[in-house]
């Protein structure tokens, strides 16, 4: 039985050859990894080490008798660069590297964001100021734009009332107007 195994890319071997040998010569590498070029394997190598992957521990000027060192081996998946972004995406622990033009890279995020939920009324009660900062409107057409469902509409339209930030204007064909209240 024959199997369809994919062919791993040459920056997955290189990172499983990093991983293997966490000290390693580049030019051990670029003599077990024919296909990759001497070019493609320094550019992977320096976005490694601007992420904190690998450190340079010896060698000179010379690329090929340098000496790195794997610092951070975070999975079996190398790190993608991604083009459109200039970062690096780690698949392993999914993490991608913060682009920030005041902190020097490699900043990575590991914490979501602290964001706070707003409370569904205050949000319906948004929906319809935002509507009638551009002007007047008619009960239907603003329970229409706002997207707030009819039973919810009702309770905030009715709280903003109260507050007095939202004020009837008039009717038009028996239907209600109402506009922002500009106090």
């Amino acid at each position: 039985m024959r199997r369809n195994r994919r062919r791993k890319s040459s920056r997955q071997r290189a990172w499983e050859y990093m991983r293997r040998n966490r000290i390693f010569a580049v030019n051990d590498v670029l003599l077990i990894l024919e296909d990759m070029s001497e070019r493609s394997f320094k550019r992977f190598l320096q976005q490694l080490s601007r992420a904190g992957y690998v450190k340079q521990i010896s060698g000179g000027h010379a690329f090929r008798s340098r000496v790195y060192k794997l610092l951070r081996n975070t999975g079996v998946i190398a790190p993608r660069w991604i083009d459109k972004q200039s970062r690096l995406y780690d698949p392993n622990i999914q993490q991608m590297q913060l682009k920030d033009a005041s902190v020097k890279l490699p900043v990575t995020v590991e914490a979501p964001s602290a964001v706070v939920p707003v409370p569904q009324e205050a949000y319906d009660q948004g929906r319809i100021i935002s509507i009638l900062e551009d002007g007047a409107c008619t009960l239907l057409s603003l329970q229409q734009r706002s997207g707030v469902p009819s039973a919810r509409f009702a309770s905030a339209l009715h709280a903003l009332k109260q507050s007095g930030e939202v004020v009837q204007a008039g009717r038009e064909n028996g239907v209600p107007v109402y506009k922002r209240s500009r106090e």
